[in-house]
């Protein structure tokens, strides 16, 4: 009896701390979402208090005769601006979102990344080094998703790199090195020839709204995150502050022989 009451009370404080976790999230969940809408109405209401003032100018110039080509001209220019910046917001709201809804798939990691650099970089960029792994296995993925997360950190990288070079390498990380060590996965290394970043940023920048740049919601590395923890892998940044940024995914890979090609 006293060994049965001993394991009734190990599994009621179990039960216990698991329902201490379960309110611990959805109290951090409801924070990020707290967070979330605040910034991104902030955001938005913004550019709605100059689309205003974009529409009451426009009112004042169709009032008068003639009417100012030159003047028309600008407010079409800042009215397209600011609605473009509002569907932006929007766009990272979603994505933000729907980050972790997966649709998998075996696919093409390599020929993923040559279709997100020719989208993402400038045409006739030849600052890109491309180090692909030709007997890269498929891995199972979303393709919506990882070219997004791709996509994110190219255009981090351009961000960062006004002069230099940018490289992407592709490879099976051995099951002794690494964070995730009990199997092999695959790596997908993004390096650009920035400033780095600081050792005491690089557990910060996978939140929810950091950013050390005006333009965004700073929602960009936390939507990375998201899409590659949903595939069960991890991201990290290893580079050395003052030799560039170095951003890792690492995706884990179907237990099957590597394909030759």
């Amino acid at each position: 009896m006293r060994v049965l009451l001993a394991i009734a009370e190990q599994v009621a404080t179990g039960l216990e701390n698991i329902r201490n976790l379960e309110t611990l999230i959805r109290s951090e969940r409801m924070v990020a979402w707290g967070e979330l809408s605040a910034k991104s109405s902030h955001m938005i209401g913004n550019r709605v208090f100059a689309l205003k003032g974009d529409v009451n100018e426009l009112n004042h110039l169709i009032k008068d005769d003639p009417l100012s080509k030159g003047a028309l001209t600008e407010i079409q220019v800042s009215l397209s601006a600011n609605v473009l910046r509002i569907e932006e917001i929007l766009q990272d709201f979603r994505d933000f979102v729907t980050a972790t809804q997966l649709n998998l798939a075996p696919g093409d990691v390599n020929q993923l990344i040559l279709e997100t650099v020719q989208e993402v970089l400038p045409k006739g960029a030849t600052n890109i080094n491309l180090k692909l792994d030709s007997n890269l296995p498929d891995a199972l993925i979303d393709e919506k998703k990882l070219r997004r997360a791709i996509s994110e950190l190219l255009e981090n990288a351009l961000g960062y790199t006004t002069e230099g070079s940018l490289s992407i390498e592709t490879c099976v990380e051995s099951s002794e090195k690494g964070p995730r060590r009990h199997k092999p996965m695959l790596r997908i290394a993004v390096q650009d020839t920035g400033p780095g970043v600081p050792p005491d940023i690089k557990a910060q920048i996978f939140q929810p709204f950091y950013s050390s740049r005006v333009k965004g919601m700073g929602l960009g590395l936390s939507i990375v995150k998201g899409i590659v923890d949903s595939h069960g892998g991890t991201v990290f940044e290893e580079g050395k502050p003052g030799n560039g940024a170095r951003f890792v995914i690492l995706l884990p890979l179907p237990n099957r022989p590597r394909k030759e090609k």
